[in-house]
């Protein structure tokens, strides 16, 4: 079950605006820290999905997401995106002004990104691990 506060729940019911937010952590150990302003409008869109593309018994569901950044300023540009883990947030301003965010998942680049002034990350959730051959299993 996802937590979130009383007042986070009455304003997405009146349709106050989510936006997110993501840690990444690069393959050599750097933090990035990504606020709604780095995404691109629509930038980041998280798919359920089956291997199969059906649901039945024993079926593991797994996430996609795929996020779009701003590099328009090439402040991502000498970054290397893969092997990284990002963890990612909906967040909604608060009356007080505080920020709220809610965690999302941890997804994993496994497909290199896309450079340019568009960044384009695909990455996947930790069930991606459990694609393994049965002839491992002990």
């Amino acid at each position: 079950m996802i937590s979130a506060s009383k007042e986070f729940k009455e304003k997405l019911k009146s349709g106050a605006s989510l936006v997110n937010y993501a840690d990444i952590v690069l393959s050599d150990g750097t933090e990035l820290h990504l606020t709604y302003k780095d995404f691109m409008i629509g930038g980041c869109q998280v798919e359920d999905k089956t291997t199969s593309g059906k649901f039945g018994v024993g079926s593991v569901i797994g996430k996609t997401l795929a996020m779009r950044i701003a590099n328009y300023d090439e402040r991502f540009s000498k970054y290397d995106f893969y092997n990284s883990a990002i963890h990612l947030y909906v967040a909604m301003l608060l009356d007080d002004g505080t920020v709220e965010k809610i965690r999302k998942g941890i997804y994993y680049t496994i497909v290199p990104e896309t450079p340019g002034n568009i960044i384009e990350i695909s990455a996947v959730d930790g069930m991606y691990r459990l694609d393994q051959d049965y002839s491992a299993s002990t």
